[in-house]
């Protein structure tokens, strides 16, 4: 998933999430994973705003969780 630079900090990425999220969760999904790298400081902010959680590192970034 990505929001284009014009974009950002209009709560696109929010959107596309929590949509994502409440997907998953409708099909009986029992979570979601994700990697970030590094550096990417505004993702990760979304990300942990939506619940995810670091359960593991590989290289240079993050897997999180987001338990449904």
């Amino acid at each position: 998933m990505a929001v284009t630079s014009e974009a950002r900090g209009r709560g696109v990425g929010t959107a596309l999430l929590t949509r994502c999220i409440n997907q998953a969760r409708t099909l009986g999904w029992k979570g979601l994973s994700l990697s970030v790298e590094d550096g990417n400081t505004a993702a990760r902010t979304l990300y942990e705003r939506c619940g995810f959680v670091t359960v593991g590192r590989t290289g240079n970034s993050d897997t999180m969780l987001r338990e449904l």
